[in-house]
C-alpha cells in the first residue's frame, strides 16, 4: 500500500509539530526542575543546612549568630526561635556557671577552682621560670564585730574588704572569698619577690584607713599568710595550706600582720 504526496506531507507535518511540542515539554520540565530545585534549596535545603549547622554549635556549647537568620517564612520563624532559645541556654548557663564559681555576697571567686587555678600557676610558673604565691588572709576580730554589730555589718565589712583586696592586686591575680571572712589571692607569673612584697604591703596599706558603715568609721584589719611555689611546694593543697599556716602566725606579730610561711612554723604548730 502506497501513501499519496499529500498524506506524506500531512504526516510530515504532524511529525514536525510532535517533535516540536516534546522539545517544548522538555524544556519546560527542566525549567521546572530548576525552578523547583532552586525554589526547595531556598526555602527547605539551604535553612535545613543552617539548621543543622547551628545544632553542632549548640552540641560544643557555642553561641549562635543573628546572621543565621535569612527567611522570613516557616523555616525563618523555626530558626529564629532556634536562636532565641539557644540564647536563654546560654543565659542560663553563665548565670548558673557564675553562682557556681562566684560567691554571691562579694562577687569573688569562691573556692570551687581555688585549687586548680593554684595548680595551673604553679605550672605556669616552672614553664617560664617565674613563681606563683598565694595569699591566706582572714580580718582579724571579725567574729567580735559581726556578733556585736550585726550580720548586716558583717555583710558590708566583707563587701568592703573584697573591693579593697580586689584594688591592691593586679589584673592578672585572681581574688578568691574561701570562707567567712578568709580571703586567697593567688600571684601569677611571679618574677622577683619584691613583688610579692609589694602586693602584701598595698593590701594592708589600703586597711589601715577605716570602713565607713552606716556613715560611721570602723576600723578593720586584716592578717595575710604568704607561701610560693615553687619554693614551698610544687603541690596546689600544700601551698593554700602553708600560707594558712604562715597566716594564723601573722597573728602574733602585732607590727607586721604578715608572715611567709618557713618550715619552723610547722614544729611551732605541732608543739
Amino acid at each position: 500500500m502506497f501513501c499519496s504526496r499529500e498524506e506524506k506531507g500531512e504526516y510530515g507535518e504532524h511529525k514536525t509539530q510532535i517533535a516540536t511540542l516534546i522539545t517544548v515539554e522538555i524544556l519546560f520540565f527542566i525549567f521546572m526542575a530548576i525552578f523547583s530545585i532552586s525554589f526547595l534549596d531556598r526555602l527547605l535545603f539551604s535553612p535545613l543546612h543552617t539548621l543543622l549547622a547551628n545544632t553542632r554549635k549548640m552540641e560544643d556549647w557555642k553561641k549562635l549568630d543573628a546572621k543565621d537568620l535569612t527567611t522570613r517564612d516557616e523555616m525563618g520563624y523555626l530558626l529564629y526561635s532556634f536562636f532565641k532559645m539557644n540564647e536563654k541556654v546560654h543565659e542560663r548557663t553563665k548565670v548558673l556557671d557564675r553562682k557556681a564559681h562566684h560567691d554571691e555576697l562579694t562577687g569573688l571567686l569562691n573556692r570551687t577552682n581555688v585549687l586548680d587555678e593554684i595548680d595551673t600557676a604553679i605550672i605556669q610558673a616552672k614553664k617560664t621560670d617565674t613563681k606563683a604565691a598565694v595569699l591566706f588572709l582572714d580580718l582579724n576580730k571579725f567574729k567580735t564585730i559581726n556578733d556585736t554589730l550585726g550580720h548586716d555589718v558583717g555583710d558590708i565589712i566583707l563587701q568592703k574588704a573584697a573591693k579593697r583586696l580586689t584594688d591592691s592586686t593586679r589584673s592578672d591575680d585572681l581574688v578568691f572569698r574561701v570562707g567567712g571572712d578568709e580571703f586567697v589571692i593567688l600571684l601569677t607569673t611571679i618574677s622577683k619577690m619584691e613583688d610579692v612584697k609589694y602586693i602584701v604591703s598595698k593590701v594592708l596599706k589600703t586597711f589601715e584607713s577605716p570602713m565607713m558603715i552606716h556613715g560611721k568609721p570602723l576600723e578593720v584589719s586584716t592578717s595575710i599568710g604568704v607561701s610560693v611555689a615553687p619554693d614551698n611546694s610544687e603541690n596546689a593543697e600544700e601551698v593554700m595550706k602553708m600560707a594558712d599556716v604562715a597566716m594564723y602566725n601573722s597573728k602574733q606579730d602585732q607590727e607586721t600582720h604578715f608572715a611567709f610561711f618557713d618550715p619552723q612554723m610547722l614544729k611551732r604548730s605541732n608543739d
